[in-house]
């Protein structure tokens, strides 16, 4: 290889991890602020593919050897038969990225009915994924599942509620389900999209093809692109929104309250039982949730 050729590549590299160090300050920021990981977690990575999930992957994991806790991760991509063909390479992505990175994967597969197929919406579509996804994260024995959502969703999702259903909420950085049998986190959620992108463009996994049949028409990319319309004359719009969603729902003082339980129900528990913890009632109920239809 010409020397010239190999500085060049060597200066990309650097600059790859120079970013990536600057990504992983506004996650161990998230981390911190609403308590989303303690030592002995087992986190199971939604990871559909796309740039959000495959950052947050490739953040967890390079963060991993350095972090002041102990956790393990796992991931899993959910296929939904016959809802969108580009799902096929999506797959291949996630099958190179996790062998890659060395982390172990699942694939799991789904099925819409009939009915949810003719009148397909992204609510139906998500609530199947994260079914599966959850379903999955039980049977790997994971206490944690962490999503891709960064602040931009959170942000569109506010809107979206607000306009929509008359409700001022949106996705919560940290979500207790079934009574504390698993937790829900999103590591990215002080990440702005920008960000992820750049982060993507220099990493090499850019690919700004759109896999899923509704991405351009729904109500939730509206609310981006009027965002994005807002931010033209008010830079700090989203930035505002955000904080005011944070205020209104109080998360930082309801992931407080979740930390302080955790050591409360795990300080004299080992690793391995922290990665099982709730009854054997609420994970029935966790199996019923996810496969009544």
């Amino acid at each position: 290889m010409p020397e010239g050729a190999e500085k060049g590549i060597n200066e990309e590299m650097e600059k790859t991890k120079r970013i990536a160090s600057y990504m992983l300050k506004s996650l161990r920021k998230a981390s911190r602020t609403y308590r989303l990981m303690a030592d002995g977690d087992r986190i199971a990575v939604g990871v559909s593919g796309g740039k959000d999930s495959q950052t947050l992957l490739r953040l967890l994991h390079l963060w991993q050897p350095s972090a002041p806790f102990r956790y393990d991760l796992c991931a899993v991509h959910v296929m939904l038969d016959g809802v969108a063909p580009e799902q096929t390479v999506q797959q291949k992505v996630v099958e190179d990225l996790c062998r890659t990175l060395e982390v172990p994967f699942v694939i799991r597969h789904g099925q819409l009915s009939p009915e949810e197929q003719q009148s397909l919406e992204c609510f139906r579509c998500s609530r199947r994924r994260r079914m599966e996804i959850f379903l999955a994260a039980h049977e790997l024995g994971c206490n944690k599942v962490a999503l891709g959502h960064h602040a931009d969703d959170i942000a569109a999702t506010a809107l979206l509620n607000l306009f929509f259903q008359g409700r001022f909420e949106s996705m919560a950085p940290r979500a207790e389900l079934f009574e504390g049998s698993l937790t829900v986190i999103r590591p990215l959620a002080l990440t702005e999209e920008k960000d992820i992108i750049y982060y993507a463009r220099a990493a090499g996994f850019w690919r700004p093809s759109q896999c899923c049949p509704l991405g351009e028409t729904s109500r939730r990319s509206e609310m981006r692109n009027m965002l994005r319309a807002v931010k033209r004359t008010a830079p700090r719009a989203q930035v505002n929104l955000y904080r005011a969603i944070e205020r209104a729902s109080g998360w930082a003082e309801k992931s407080d309250h979740a930390e302080r339980a955790d050591h409360d129900r795990y300080r004299n528990s080992a690793a391995s039982d922290r990665r099982t913890r709730g009854d054997s009632t609420k994970m029935q109920n966790l199996l019923d949730w996810v496969r009544d239809p």
